[in-house]
């Protein structure tokens, strides 16, 4: 990987420079866009403040805005 750092060694150092979210909450199709985001964080030991930031932020700017409260098994594939 790039900046030197080994997957295999190092897993938790690479998650910090890169990011993943799938397409498909499987397991959670009954919980709002918020609720799995807000899950997904928690998991990761992300600062509670920056998701608030962040999120506003990206949902404002990726016109999510109306899909926050929306379960997650109900939105498009799309």
């Amino acid at each position: 990987m790039g900046d030197g750092i080994d997957v295999r060694k190092d897993p938790d150092a690479v998650r910090e420079h890169i990011g993943y979210m799938s397409q498909k909450f499987s397991l959670y199709d009954d919980l709002t866009v918020m609720e799995n985001l807000t899950f997904y964080v928690a998991s990761m030991a992300c600062a509670r403040i920056s998701f608030a930031r962040a999120s506003t932020t990206s949902f404002r700017q990726n016109a999510l805005s109306p899909y926050v409260e929306r379960q997650a098994g109900k939105l498009s594939g799309g």
